[in-house]
């Protein structure tokens, strides 16, 4: 089986890997590097907000499949990200560490 070599790689799993390009589509958005066109699918939380650095979005699943939707589980999985790798100012340190914390999950 593969986990072995993928372990030895030090790779991250298929699931983590889509997580990682999404949570990364996420962090470009919000630094206004990504298509305008996602602009519509979330919004950051207030300074008044309870949770200021979580997002918001603008998508209510109404079924099990609406919850495999790209604006609801990639949010969903932004928003369990810890704040220190949220708070990162460039995109290759974002990467890096949401990276390590991954890998220490799997």
């Amino acid at each position: 089986h593969v986990t072995e070599y993928r372990e030895r790689l030090n790779e991250l799993t298929p699931e983590n890997r889509a997580k990682l390009h999404s949570a990364v589509l996420i962090f470009k958005q919000l630094k206004r590097q990504s298509p305008s066109y996602l602009n519509h699918m979330f919004v950051l939380n207030g300074e008044l907000s309870r949770f200021p650095d979580n997002l918001r979005i603008n998508f209510h699943p109404r079924n099990v499949f609406d919850t495999r939707a790209f604006n609801f589980s990639a949010v969903n999985f932004y928003n369990s990200i810890p704040i220190a790798i949220k708070k990162s100012e460039s995109l290759v340190a974002f990467k890096k560490s949401l990276k390590s914390h991954l890998l220490s999950d799997q």
